[in-house]
């Protein structure tokens, strides 16, 4: 016997509102660039909204060309995963206290 969960469509992992959102911003993007008319954006919006899939929310960008910009940028969820490792932007830490002596 199958069970219940197995049974249907699936729509893949569930979608999350940082999901929604995300993939909302990259409807809307879409339209600022003369992609999807103002009607076409409405509808995916509240397709958007009432998707509870991952697979759903991909359904409403796969006949659209892919942006590097918008797929650069992390998801609100991303941003707050950070490995704990420090930030490599300021080069190595200088000692207050081991100044040169040439002064």
């Amino acid at each position: 016997m199958a069970s219940s969960t197995s049974e249907g469509p699936s729509n893949g992992p569930r979608a999350s509102d940082a999901d929604r959102e995300w993939f909302i911003s990259l409807l809307h993007e879409h339209f600022a660039q003369g992609r999807l008319s103002f009607e076409e954006l409405t509808e995916r919006v509240k397709r958007a909204l009432a998707a509870q899939g991952l697979t759903e929310l991909y359904s409403l960008i796969n006949d659209l060309p892919h942006l590097v910009a918008p797929l650069e940028r992390k998801t609100p969820s991303e941003q707050f995963r950070g490995n704990g490792a420090p930030s490599k932007r300021h080069g190595p830490r200088r000692k207050w206290w081991r100044r040169s002596k040439d002064t």
